[in-house]
């Protein structure tokens, strides 16, 4: 099965959910980067699921 490369935008209450479900429940699925207008919350859920990219502007997950 090919992979999936994702980027979440938000990652409030229920953005963390669904980071969650699609690291761990989400066959072929890899979690690349969060993005939150609230950096320290994005470099927070990256810290505590081993995503590799925590950024505050969601543009710059669209540039990637």
């Amino acid at each position: 099965m090919e992979k999936v490369n994702i980027g979440v935008i938000g990652v409030g209450r229920i953005g963390r959910l669904h980071v969650r479900n699609l690291k761990y429940q989400v066959p072929g699925s890899k979690v690349l980067a969060v993005a939150d207008i609230f950096e320290k919350s994005a470099r927070e859920v990256a810290s505590q699921l081993e995503i590799p990219i925590a950024e505050k502007d969601y543009r710059v997950l669209l540039k990637e």
